[in-house]
């Protein structure tokens, strides 16, 4: 966890993150690396002849530069420390972001606090700690040759990091797709964070969102009866809403994924709204997204466990008993629902 530099410890001492250590003579073992990088406090030793022959030093990012370098044979080291005076959970309350009558309590706990306790909470205030964000999303863009990025939990990093970052990205890539993961239940709140036409959040500009709202929507069309506003008609009114984007077409449309029950099962395995389903995913706008599964009907809920929407798809190894890749592994109901995806598919595919 990234501390802020007023931060010290209980004994008085002001804190050190590391950016780099040096032991001019190669000396670090095996065993230093494995106890340098596990996620506690460690106080690393060193001995009188290394202190002479190697000269070690340390580079704090601490903002204080009479403090930064620091030589001697204790020196208190943090990696991704938590205790429960520092620790603070999120809050999971994304609308407060935009909420004209919310406490800024509320919004800082949503975007300060961690997401969960596993997953080390970055201080994207820090301008050392942006610089390494910044040249870590442009060196995987080389390295792996990416055509886009989805941002996971994008409501709860740092609002104004996360709007450099989409500039630095597009002004260096301007044909990259980004969209960022926004499970929110309603259209404002989503629209909020992205390129929008919202009066106040016009700086945003992270091209498109994970459209939960559509998936919403998409799910209530398949599973209840029509009405003045359920059923299929959520489905026109959340797309009227699309006046709130600068280009709704940039958001990623999905009917579920691997944190949300199956949609084969949420459309009660009903083949008919399977299709229908599948027909709005393919031709309304947005970045239609298909996860694995959905072409063969598989099935699953998560009110056990998220494992439960994400067992392996069947086949493509040596000695597994069905293989469902290939149409005669397939029953005549997959294949069925296999040849309708596809011919939409192609369909959707050279209209656009």
């Amino acid at each position: 966890m990234i501390l802020p530099f007023s931060q010290r410890f209980k004994n008085g001492e002001p804190t050190h993150f590391l950016e780099k250590i040096w032991l001019n003579h190669g000396l670090w073992t095996e065993e230093d690396a494995i106890r340098f990088s596990d996620n506690t406090t460690h106080q690393l030793d060193f001995d009188d002849w290394c202190l002479e022959s190697c000269s070690p030093k340390i580079h704090t990012i601490r903002e204080d530069k009479t403090r930064r370098w620091c030589v001697g044979k204790k020196i208190h080291a943090v990696f991704n420390n938590r205790t429960k005076d520092t620790y603070v959970q999120t809050n999971f309350r994304a609308p407060t972001f935009a909420d004209p009558n919310g406490a800024p309590s509320e919004k800082k706990i949503n975007m300060d606090g961690w997401f969960v306790a596993t997953m080390p909470d970055y201080n994207q205030k820090n301008p050392h700690i942006a610089t390494y964000l910044d040249q870590l999303y442009l060196w995987w863009i080389e390295f792996a040759n990416l055509s886009g990025y989805r941002i996971d939990t994008y409501p709860y990093p740092d609002q104004d990091y996360m709007n450099h970052l989409m500039e630095l990205l597009l002004k260096e890539y301007p044909q990259l797709t980004i969209y960022g993961e926004t499970w929110v239940q309603h259209t404002t709140t989503q629209a909020t964070f992205v390129r929008n036409n919202i009066k106040g959040f016009e700086k945003n500009r992270l091209p498109g969102v994970t459209d939960f709202s559509m998936c919403w929507a998409f799910q209530e069309a398949c599973s209840k009866p029509f009405g003045w506003t359920e059923g299929l008609n959520r489905v026109y009114i959340t797309q009227s809403e699309d006046f709130l984007y600068q280009d709704p077409y940039k958001n990623c449309t999905f009917l579920d994924n691997h944190d949300i029950s199956r949609f084969y099962s949420i459309a009660n395995e009903d083949i008919d709204a399977w299709k229908r389903g599948i027909t709005l995913l393919l031709t309304t706008r947005g970045l239609p997204c298909i996860y694995y599964g959905t072409e063969i009907l598989m099935t699953g809920k998560t009110e056990k466990s998220d494992a439960y929407v994400r067992f392996d798809f069947p086949g493509g190894w040596n000695g597994d008993p069905v293989n469902k890749f290939i149409a005669k592994g397939r029953t005549s109901k997959e294949n069925d629902a296999w040849k309708w995806m596809q011919t939409l598919n192609k369909a959707s595919t050279s209209i656009s």
